[in-house]
């Protein structure tokens, strides 16, 4: 009882044996040629980038050399200075009381009424009316000029009870020209 195999199908069937025996080289040289262009894009990858490691200490290096240009100086560096420079300083880095105003004529809207303000070094309170208090922080924010923007009292009914009575306070970024595209 001998068996025999049945081939179904094969597409070698009909092949040469020639033709075998050029297709193995083939494929070889198809999987080393692939190979060498994998180990080619690599080395390229690798080589770019460690050259992109390097700009990218450079550029930090010149923005952290920029940031300690344009660093306040300390308060013992401020002392060292001549009492010209200082005023100078100073002039420099306090908020300008007219432009504190101008942002915030242009920050706050219609409904609100300022009854007092205070303007201390960078430490700017309000205290005024207005139809909807908590929807003053947000235009304040966002005017580019105050930081740290919330409510330092509570916020009361006013006396006719249709105003509210608010009290903020802002920290004053010094900015020397106001942009015109705001509202």
């Amino acid at each position: 009882m001998g068996v025999k195999s049945v081939t179904l199908w094969s597409r070698l069937a009909g092949v040469s044996p020639q033709h075998l025996a050029l297709t193995c080289p083939r494929v070889g040289a198809g999987i080393a040629a692939a190979v060498v262009a994998s180990l080619g894009i690599s080395l390229w990858a690798m080589v770019s980038a460690a050259s992109l490691g390097g700009e990218n200490e450079e550029v930090g290096a010149r923005a952290r050399a920029l940031q300690r240009q344009i660093q306040r100086p300390t308060s013992q560096s401020v002392a060292s200075l001549s009492p010209s420079e200082r005023a100078w300083y100073t002039k420099e880095t306090s908020p300008t009381a007219a432009i504190v105003l101008e942002v915030l004529s242009r920050a706050l809207p219609d409904g609100a009424y300022l009854t007092e303000l205070r303007l201390e070094n960078t430490a700017l309170r309000m205290i005024g009316l207005a139809n909807d208090a908590p929807s003053l922080i947000a235009p304040l924010e966002h005017s580019g000029h105050f930081n740290d923007v919330h409510f330092f009292a509570p916020t009361t009914r006013g006396p006719e009870g249709t105003l509210f009575r608010f009290n903020i306070e802002a920290r004053v970024d010094p900015h020397f020209k106001i942009a015109e595209d705001q509202p």
